[in-house]
């Protein structure tokens, strides 16, 4: 392994923990200072936006990570990187891209899918049954979604 990768790894690494500690602007600050360019640095930029609540942004880059053409998602894209796109479609309030999304994720089993799955079940049952109900035939409740836990997985 050359310096360089070890250096790039060692910067992963203490991104990774910082955002662990709930320190996503300095997170952010190290990535950037970094000068590292890969997809992975990328999905790590795009969680780092997410967490700051800068979901557009973090939409546009889980997008280019997600889709390699205009034809849909690349299959060989990691499935982090779809659960965090479904994850910023699903904060900006697009319900129906999150879960065309969602079904389109093969790995059934992975955790963060089933985290995203519980919060989106736990935003449900607290909107009102009226809410519920105009879902039904496609409106979307203004109710923003709020989840319970950090988004985004690194």
């Amino acid at each position: 392994m050359g310096k360089s990768t070890i250096q790039a790894t060692d910067v992963l690494e203490t991104v990774r923990q910082l955002l662990a500690q709930g320190q996503t602007e300095h997170a952010l600050e190290v990535l950037n200072a970094s000068n590292l360019a890969s997809s992975e640095v990328e999905n790590i930029r795009g969680v780092c936006m997410l967490r700051l609540g800068n979901v557009e942004q973090a939409t546009k880059i889980f997008r280019h990570l997600v889709f390699r053409s205009n034809v849909g998602m690349d299959q060989d894209a990691p499935v982090e990187y779809k659960i965090n796109y479904a994850t910023a479609l699903l904060l900006s309030g697009n319900l129906p891209g999150c879960n065309t999304v969602i079904n389109e994720i093969y790995d059934k089993s992975h955790p963060g899918l089933a985290q995203l799955k519980g919060g989106i079940r736990k935003w449900k049952q607290s909107l009102s049954l009226g809410q519920r109900l105009t879902m039904l035939i496609g409106v979307q409740p203004s109710k923003p979604v709020k989840l319970d836990f950090p988004p985004g997985i690194v």
